[in-house]
């Protein structure tokens, strides 16, 4: 995309403005890896890993807001201290049954 100046505009869809930005994120995770300090996503309780998307979104702030007030209202105290890998059905019904079904079936 050229910008009115007849730069390069480059868009990219993970919510880095610039390509300088994505490679120095590109850099923390490898250190992250590399020290030991990464755990598989599969083991991260839902509460931490929505708060940590929710930080990498760009949203309106009444979206983001109301995303934020979602989980941690509905989200949070139900199934907040969940690892991803133990989410099931049954636990998806518990959620259903507690905020009187916030999602499709």
């Amino acid at each position: 995309m050229l910008q009115e100046d007849g730069n390069k505009r480059v868009v990219c869809k993970r919510g880095f403005r610039t390509r300088r930005e994505a490679a120095a994120a590109l850099r923390a995770k490898s250190r992250r890896t590399e020290t030991g300090d990464w755990g598989h996503p599969s083991k991260q309780p839902l509460a931490a890993y929505l708060t940590e998307w929710l930080d990498g979104q760009r949203l309106a702030p009444a979206t983001l807001a109301s995303y934020r007030k979602n989980v941690r209202l509905h989200l949070a105290p139900c199934l907040g201290a969940v690892p991803m890998d133990r989410l099931t059905g049954h636990r998806r019904r518990r959620l259903d049954a507690h905020a009187g079904g916030i999602g499709p079936g």
